[in-house]
């Protein structure tokens, strides 16, 4: 290959190397082109409320017994639900939602076990501090007890 005829092949490939991309490059600047970015942005879940605080109530009648808790203190509870158990290590069943205080059913000399939920859109609070709730009733009125323990 002669000196001129490589150095026409080199202009050659510089041509298309860098005058090409160039032109394509500056064809693609001068189009206006226009993209519309839709962006939604949650805010952050609220974190589930805090445990309700449970405690005993002196109302009564002869086969129910009241009782109550504090609101949580954080995570803005939608609803609260009353979970009851037969022995101590449950298992609890939900009773519904609920507002307090809470009229408890208690089988005649029977022991009963209620915690509270508090409840929001994250979900459910940890379990209350549980009531245990025993009812006598040899004759005449029946007689309550009533203690707040861990769950």
């Amino acid at each position: 290959m002669t000196s001129r005829r490589r150095s026409a092949v080199i202009a050659a490939i510089l041509v298309l190397a860098f005058v090409a991309p160039m032109s394509v490059a500056y064809a693609m600047w001068s189009t206006t082109a226009t993209a519309t970015l839709n962006v939604s942005v949650a805010a952050p879940a609220a974190p589930v409320p805090t445990a309700p605080q449970t405690s005993c109530d002196v109302r009564k009648s002869d086969n129910q017994y009241t009782f109550k808790w504090s609101p949580s203190t954080s995570g803005n509870p939608t609803s609260y639900r009353v979970h009851k158990a037969a022995g101590s290590t449950g298992p609890f069943v939900d009773q519904g939602a609920a507002t307090s205080p809470y009229d408890a059913s208690i089988p005649d000399n029977g022991t009963t076990y209620w915690r509270v939920t508090a409840v929001n859109a994250a979900g459910p609070s940890p379990s209350s501090s549980t009531l245990v709730i025993t009812r006598n009733k040899a004759s005449g009125p029946a007689v309550f007890t009533c203690a707040v323990t861990t769950p």
